[in-house]
């Protein structure tokens, strides 16, 4: 857990993230067509999520 999880945000503009608590969230695709439909923002997603 992250020390500053209770004040902790990120904002998901893509509607990709499903949130599974304060600071833990997931993103699923269903099959391959999915990926390569989302994949620039998924990929902008990872980047802001490590740089947070």
């Amino acid at each position: 857990m992250r020390d500053d999880a209770a004040s902790f945000t990120f904002d998901d503009d893509s509607g990709l993230v499903q949130w599974r608590s304060s600071d833990r969230a997931l993103v699923t695709f269903k099959d391959l067509s999915e990926v390569e439909a989302h994949e620039t923002a998924f990929i902008d997603l990872v980047r802001r999520w490590v740089r947070a």
